[in-house]
This record gives structure tokens, C-alpha cells and sequence, in this order.
């Protein structure tokens, strides 16, 4: 299939290659986004009020990548990224949840009697 728009493709292929591949191979490696997902995991479910929606969107990143290992298609991102993007989504959640949690009010604290 002809590429249809030649100088956007090599402009991408040239940020990734020689961005990215350079300076942070790691980003595009399965083990990377499994160790983050598992330290997700164990932050989500250790902490004193644990957070049991980023626990669960971590935990699915590690479950899906964990899936591939019996047949191992290959080591390449595109096997990767779902695993990637709940990793980043469960980081999301728990910075959402560690800010709520430093609002005044949020903390489920009895209201002062009057």
C-alpha cells in the first residue's frame, strides 16, 4: 500500500527512530511496562486507603501482557501498548485519588458539631 503522504511518514518514522529508540529504548520493551505495572499494583493495594480502580486497571495491563507469555509472538510494542496505556491510566487514577484526598472535606471526616 503507497504511503499517501510521504513527508508526514518520514517526519513520525524520524521523531520515533531517532527520538525515542535513541534515548529511551526502554519505553518500547514488555518488561518495562510489566515491573511498572506491577509496582502499580502493589502501590494501589499497600496503601493506607487502598485504591482498588487503579488496582484493577493495573492489574489488568499485567494480566493482558501476561497473556503472551505461553506463545510469545514477539518482543515489538504493538503487543505492548495496551499494557502501556493502563499503566498510565492507572497512574492517572491514583494521582486523581491522592489529590481528593488532600481537599478539605474529601476524608470522610465528621462533621464538626456546632
Amino acid at each position: 500500500m503507497p504511503v499517501r503522504f510521504p513527508a508526514l511518514n518520514q517526519t513520525f518514522a524520524s521523531y520515533v527512530v531517532d527520538g525515542a529508540l535513541r534515548y529511551a529504548p526502554f519505553l518500547f520493551r514488555g518488561w518495562f511496562w510489566l515491573l511498572l505495572g506491577v509496582v502499580g499494583c502493589v502501590i494501589s493495594f499497600s496503601r493506607p486507603r487502598p485504591s482498588p480502580t487503579a488496582g484493577a486497571v493495573f492489574l489488568f495491563g499485567v494480566l493482558y501482557l501476561a497473556g503472551f507469555f505461553p506463545t510469545a509472538p514477539a518482543s515489538d510494542y504493538r503487543y505492548i501498548y495496551w499494557t502501556a496505556l493502563s499503566v498510565l491510566l492507572g497512574g492517572l487514577v491514583l494521582l486523581a485519588e491522592r489529590g481528593q484526598e488532600r481537599l478539605p472535606g474529601s476524608l470522610d471526616e465528621p462533621a464538626a458539631a456546632e
